[in-house]
């Protein structure tokens, strides 16, 4: 295929909509996939819990989504744009991550420092069926 890796950078409230965006490639280029969560590294003693669980819904979610893929995981401490330059993938998922219409640190980092191209994975608009005059 076109790619080798494709990395899904979950974490965040849009994980479903950049694992099935991520899936759909996985399946149409022949990659594998890799599943990416970075919490920073601590600060001044301060310890910033993972979220282990974000990484365990994703597991679960393509167990029944996509059971042909079994995803690499990768959990690391350290600051998104160190992580994101340091990828070795040949695309980057991510979903927007920012309130309203502006994008969130994960995606900020990625879109500036991330050594591969990314797609910025967006939910589907609601189907409204109203006439618009």
């Amino acid at each position: 295929g076109e790619y080798g890796w494709i990395t899904a950078a979950v974490g965040g409230c849009e994980d479903p909509v950049v694992l099935r965006r991520a899936v759909e490639l996985c399946r149409t280029r022949r990659a594998s996939l890799r599943l990416l969560h970075v919490h920073p590294p601590a600060q001044h003693g301060v310890v910033v819990p993972r979220d282990e669980a974000a990484v365990r819904r994703a597991v679960l979610f393509l167990r029944t989504t996509a059971p042909e893929l079994t995803p690499e995981v990768v959990v690391e401490s350290r600051h998104p744009h160190e992580a994101l330059a340091a990828l070795d993938s040949d695309l980057v998922v991510v979903g927007r991550g920012g309130q309203h219409d502006g994008v969130g640190l994960i995606t900020r980092a990625a879109l500036y420092h991330a050594s591969c191209p990314v797609l910025v994975a967006r939910p589907e608009p609601l189907h409204d069926d109203r006439v618009v005059p």
